[in-house]
C-alpha cells in the first residue's frame, strides 16, 4: 500500500471535524513550503553580494587570512 492509499484509508475513517483540521494542516504546511511572493531563494539572495576585494583575492585567500598579504595596498 502507498502512502497515498495509506492517507486516503485514514482520511475516510475522519468526521467531518477532524477533516476540518486536517485541512486546516496541510494548507498550513502547503504555505510554509512555498515561498511567498517576493521572497527569494538563499542560492538567489547569495548571487546578490557584491565583493570588493583584490583582483588574487581569491588565489591567495590563504596569505591574505594568514597576513602574508596587505589587503589593503594589494
Amino acid at each position: 500500500m502507498t502512502t497515498r492509499e495509506k492517507l486516503i484509508d485514514i482520511i475516510q475513517s475522519l468526521n467531518e471535524s477532524e477533516l476540518h483540521e486536517v485541512d486546516r494542516l496541510i494548507r498550513r504546511f502547503g504555505d510554509a513550503k512555498s515561498p511567498a511572493a517576493g521572497d527569494q531563494g538563499a542560492l538567489s539572495k547569495l548571487k546578490e553580494i557584491k565583493i570588493q576585494a583584490a583582483a588574487d583575492f581569491a588565489s591567495r585567500i590563504d596569505s591574505y587570512l594568514a597576513g602574508g598579504a596587505d589587503i589593503e595596498h594589494e
